[in-house]
């Protein structure tokens, strides 16, 4: 499964990490990759039934995650 990133001015980004699973609500990382760009490919094992992908900074702390999604 392929994933692209991207948060529109959001300099601070370092590294995205994908979150899979079965259902919305029970997510856990499957996947990331130091950002790259304004748009980020990340590959992830499997194929989840859904998908989001968490930013971090630099120290690895969250700056916002996305809505969970079905990849198509």
């Amino acid at each position: 499964t392929a994933v692209w990133a991207s948060w529109n001015g959001a300099t601070e980004v370092a590294r995205w990490e994908v979150l899979g699973g079965d259902a919305p609500d029970a997510l856990a990382p499957v996947g990331g990759r130091e950002r790259t760009g304004f748009e980020t490919p990340i590959s992830v094992s499997g194929e989840p039934a859904y998908v989001a992908v968490r930013a971090l900074d630099a120290s690895g702390a969250v700056l916002g995650t996305s809505r969970p999604v079905r990849p198509d």
